[in-house]
């Protein structure tokens, strides 16, 4: 069984138009496994052509339970196109640091934050404005003094631009950062509820 984390603040099924489709954003169910597996796979392949290593381990099935687990922890939340009912994106969230946070960011117990991770895209909705909509519907979701970080790798220019757009703050660099399947450098990302009362 995984660390268990737990995401209070999330509005769900509340459709928004989003172009022609109507999106909605809510935790996965326990019947959604395979769906959320399938579209974290086919963003491990987009990342696999790029020439990363990273998420390789998604590639053969390793993380089956992993995803069961997050799922049952109330960590795992999509974005829905209610028109066709398909899974546009997916992402986790943790109201605590899992080890892999603490390694990162260092030891931190501070109020109302939450890590974001395993933010993916099906490949039907990439191109779409899709991740930045979803990263908008999260920050929406939480409290007033909610606090969200993410980490990502340095070398991926497409998705520090995606946080960045997003609003979110680049605060340091953590070089050469083993994660198991490859050494390389992170950039860490925060984004505060009060100092962005737009969303």
């Amino acid at each position: 069984m995984t660390e268990s984390y737990s995401f209070r603040y999330v509005n769900i099924y509340i459709p928004k138009k989003l172009g022609g489709n109507v999106m909605i954003f809510r935790k996965a169910q326990a019947t959604e496994v395979d769906k959320v597996n399938e579209v974290i796979i086919q963003a491990a392949h987009r990342l696999k052509k790029l020439g990363s290593k990273q998420w390789s381990s998604m590639l053969n099935g390793e993380k089956l339970v992993e995803i069961k687990d997050r799922i049952q922890n109330g960590e795992v939340y999509i974005y829905q196109d209610n028109n066709t009912t398909e899974i546009a994106g997916i992402v986790y969230v943790y109201d605590n640091q899992s080890e892999w946070d603490k390694q990162l960011w260092g030891n931190d117990n501070t109020a109302n934050t939450y890590y974001i991770h395993r933010l993916a895209i099906a490949d039907k909705y990439c191109g779409k404005g899709m991740a930045i909509n979803l990263l908008q519907e999260l920050q929406e979701s939480v409290e007033p003094q909610a606090i969200l970080r993410l980490d990502c790798l340095a070398e991926q220019a497409v998705l520090n631009n995606l946080y960045q757009r997003a609003g979110f703050s680049y605060l340091t660099r953590i070089k050469d950062h083993d994660t198991g399947e490859q050494v390389a450098d992170f950039n860490l990302y925060e984004w505060q509820a009060s100092k962005n009362s737009q969303y």
